[in-house]
């Protein structure tokens, strides 16, 4: 029976002294007889389809026409398996390696495409009969790869580590170029710069994912509907708060990072591991029905390999839920004290609320002595808000039976783009700040309820526009490029909006600075 992809994580950590196990072994040396494949990294391209170019050294499956050189010594990927690794300067290289089995040999977790940097580089060998170093560097050391653009597909197992990856295009759940479901069941990028992968669309054929030894802050939403074991191990990450989980998730890996407090987390209803050892918690909370949540958390690994069977007897990992039992040492405003699998103290608090303080308290009666004056000015503002021209409705229908027909890329229809459409009434348009080509710009206001609301640019055609039914795939080419880049340096896409056709609108971060 193998063992879980938690049981193999956790011993890969646990004896590590809470460093970065990737980060150990630099005494380890290749000798003189060591055959590399550094001088068969460089590929080529003829031209023909030449990938635009890149601004970052980027990871990518765009490798339609890029010549390999050929090493017997190499594991070749074919097909949609196939990567490389583009930079600025127009130079491409080879990407990930394909083989039947982990860099520890084991057959487990399918056909592995991996790309390594750092101590991962090197493939290392020894002969059994003279004990001689044949050790083989796969992947250059030095190489940053800080974009990935897209995974491949046709694999069981994905490994990026150690290359000094910070961002992802938005949409990871298909290839980049055909646009295939991504089919792999394990990722893994160890090492790498990820600062948040909040809002990345993952397959839903991921099961496993390990991003461990990152740079994440806070969690966000995660995208992978099926995904079970969720992996942060030594990252940065200082809260749970706003964390969304996929309710699937079984296993959430969470040891060695900075978090202090835990208050309504809002915990996966699947939830059987729970690792948050060598984390300082001086205040856990939890409401009746998380502590019973919580309750059932395994401290035995019992029966929870990543596909449903059989004991991984890693019990001495699992028993290690928390590394100490202060867990309410700094709590406030909690009812009582009830005791995790009698080990560890959590502060109970009632359902659906936050513990209370003092600032709390007098907020509350400030609010409860103001409430006739809230009253009367919300009662004005909404009435101001019925006489208001809604910006949706200053452009009517008129090209809407026009466009409709010969529009064959309409972003309405599309499932992924249409999860980020922004109902319209929760939209305030403003100034018109510029237009030119086929579009205008405005200044707007999106209103996510109570005083939460964000500004951002909103770009639509321009009315006389709309009845072109190329300016509208135009635009609708657009959107779609603007939703898959996803990446610190470039305008952050935020949605779309629409009530018909010819108001169809892109909403982008603003800059004040244009």
């Amino acid at each position: 029976m193998k063992a879980s992809f938690v049981a193999v994580v956790v011993a890969a950590y646990a004896h590590a002294a809470w460093a970065h196990p990737w980060k150990g072994n630099k005494s380890f040396k290749i000798n003189d007889t060591n055959v590399t494949l550094l001088n068969t990294f460089w590929a080529t391209s003829p031209g023909l389809n030449m990938k635009a170019p890149v601004n970052v050294t980027t990871y990518s499956t765009d490798c339609k026409d890029v010549e390999f050189q050929a090493d017997r010594r190499w594991d070749n990927c074919t097909e949609e398996r196939i990567t490389c690794i583009w930079f600025p300067n127009g130079t491409v290289g080879r990407g990930s390696n394909c083989r039947k089995v982990t860099r520890y040999g084991s057959a487990d977790y399918g056909q592995v495409n991996a790309f390594r940097g750092g101590s991962g580089s090197v493939d290392r060998k020894f002969d059994n009969v003279t004990g001689t170093n044949v050790s083989t560097t796969l992947f250059p050391s030095h190489i940053t790869v800080e974009h990935i653009e897209g995974f491949p597909t046709y694999v069981e197992t994905i490994v990026i580590d150690e290359v000094g990856v910070r961002s992802f295009n938005r949409d990871m759940s298909r290839t980049y170029q055909t646009k295939l479901p991504i089919t792999a069941r394990f990722l893994q990028m160890r090492g790498n710069r990820i600062a948040s992968i909040s809002g990345v669309a993952f397959s839903e054929n991921l099961q496993v994912m390990d991003f461990g030894g990152n740079e994440i802050t806070s969690i966000g939403t995660i995208l992978a509907p099926n995904l079970m074991t969720l992996s942060f191990i030594s990252n940065k990450i200082a809260s749970l708060a706003g964390a969304v989980f996929p309710s699937t998730l079984r296993s959430l890996l969470l040891q060695n990072n900075e978090i202090t407090t835990l208050a309504n987390v809002d915990w996966p209803p699947n939830l059987q591991i729970l690792f948050l050892w060598n984390t300082n918690i001086t205040a856990f909370y939890a409401n009746e029905s998380q502590f019973l949540l919580l309750s059932n958390v395994s401290t035995t690994c019992e029966g929870l390999s990543d596909d449903g069977s059989g004991d991984n007897g890693d019990h001495d990992y699992c028993e290690r839920l928390l590394s100490h039992n202060a867990t309410n040492a700094t709590c406030k405003g909690h009812v009582r004290i009830e005791w995790l699998h009698g080990k560890y103290p959590i502060c109970i608090i009632p359902d659906d609320k936050r513990p209370l303080n003092k600032v709390t308290i007098i907020c509350a009666v400030t609010i409860a002595a103001g409430v006739l004056v809230v009253g009367v000015a919300l009662l004005a503002h909404w009435r101001k808000v019925q006489r208001r021209h809604k910006w949706y409705n200053d452009s009517g229908a008129y090209c809407e039976d026009q466009t409709a027909t010969v529009v064959t890329n309409d972003i309405r229809t599309d499932k992924l783009i249409s999860s980020y459409r922004i109902p319209p009434d929760r939209i305030d348009r403003g100034v018109e700040i510029g237009r030119g080509g086929y579009g205008v710009v405005y200044v707007a206001t999106i209103k996510y309820g109570g005083k939460a609301t964000r500004q951002v640019a909103m770009k639509r055609l321009l009315p006389e526009r709309t009845h072109n039914p190329t300016d509208v795939e135009t635009f609708m080419d657009e959107i779609r490029t603007c939703s898959s880049i996803f990446h610190p340096n470039i305008v952050e896409f935020v949605g779309v909006t629409w009530t018909t056709l010819s108001n169809v609108s892109l909403l982008t971060e603003f800059m004040a600075a244009g």
